[in-house]
């Protein structure tokens, strides 16, 4: 989409939410204008890796392929991310085996990149001088490796302690693989529509919460907040990130698979409020509870719309309306959009 002009780009991106709104019979005036993130913004990024006749390749799929294709230049992914790629290729391209390498996840921290490596298969005992070389050489935080062909485990191999984000200067340490938003600003976007939305709350509950993305931020105006989260290495980097910080009293960090488990009525019920900030397949268990419960208000954040407009729908049905929407745009040059939209009670329930 690089080659679209601006203005029919913006359209075209705020049209996707207007759409939706007009979809669910919601008066498109609830729409706040799309918010650019723009580039150079991408800190998540997972760089594919072939090797053919002795020759590496690193990059990403050719659409609808798993032929990798070289890159040689990305106007998406954040500057220190991309300046990585030539020393990681050297990298790879001096392992004994550089086929071993099946993927390379970079993420862009304060302190430098942390990466995950997929291998296919053990690397070589020398391949870690090679790799020492690389750490050497550019700033990176962390290294963790993990085998297809095993568990669900995954060695770390350096670690510099500083493989952690700043939220609302609370430190929380993240696990290896931790979900992040895709962008900085893109995060900052959505937190900012979290509490504008939510602050005059004495309660909230985070679902979804992965680390505590909006969680901590809360924390600045209501009293307490319930973080409910499915993997228990970010929900305990949640909770002791709260403890160090003197939140400990004021945050429960919960795991709990939401999916199967959602958290129920009861427990909402002593809520003021709830986000709702789920994975692409949307939160339709959840939303279900929700609407079982004296919730008043819901702040639903997407980055799928389909499953966005099909729990929005429920939710609508069952006595809410859509105050107020916005499209950020994350997913520069991309069909793909991050929704957030807020959902207050109809005053006759």
């Amino acid at each position: 989409m690089q080659h679209i002009q601006d203005a029919y780009y913006t359209r075209m991106k705020q049209g996707r939410l207007l759409d939706i709104l007009n979809s669910l019979n919601v008066d498109e005036s609830v729409a706040k204008p799309l918010v650019y993130i723009g580039e150079y913004s991408r800190r998540r990024v997972d760089i594919k890796v072939s090797v053919c006749k002795g020759e590496v390749s690193i990059g990403f799929y050719a659409p609808k392929s798993h032929e990798v294709v070289d890159i040689k230049t990305c106007l998406i992914m954040d500057k220190s991310l991309f300046a990585l790629l030539p020393p990681l290729k050297e990298m790879i391209s001096g392992l004994k085996k550089p086929s071993v390498i099946k993927s390379v996840n970079l993420t862009a921290l304060e302190h430098g990149v942390d990466i995950f490596i997929n291998i296919r298969q053990a690397l070589h005992a020398n391949d870690s001088k090679v790799i020492d070389k690389f750490i050497c050489q550019n700033n990176i935080v962390r290294i963790a490796i993990k085998r297809e062909d095993g568990n669900d485990d995954f060695d770390i191999i350096h670690d510099t302690g500083k493989a952690d984000i700043n939220l609302d200067e609370v430190r929380v340490s993240l696990p290896v693989g931790a979900f992040l938003q895709a962008t900085e600003k893109g995060q900052a976007a959505i937190t900012e529509y979290v509490l504008d939305s939510l602050k005059s709350c004495k309660s909230v509950a985070d679902i979804y919460s992965g680390c505590g993305t909006y969680s901590f931020p809360l924390l600045q105006y209501v009293e307490r907040v319930a973080a409910y989260e499915g993997a228990e290495d970010m929900v305990l980097a949640m909770h002791n990130a709260a403890i160090d910080a003197g939140l400990g009293s004021r945050l429960n960090a919960v795991k709990q698979d939401l999916y199967k488990t959602p958290v129920n009525a009861q427990i909402l019920n002593r809520m003021d409020a709830v986000v709702i900030n789920p994975p692409r397949n949307g939160a339709l268990p959840q939303v279900k509870q929700v609407l079982k419960s004296d919730i008043q208000k819901i702040v639903m954040v997407s980055c799928n719309p389909d499953t966005f407009k099909r729990d929005a729908k429920y939710l609508i049905d069952g006595g809410y309306k859509i105050i107020s929407a916005v499209a950020i745009d994350q997913f520069y040059w991309t069909r793909h959009l991050e929704l957030v939209a807020v959902f207050d009670r109809c005053e006759t329930l």
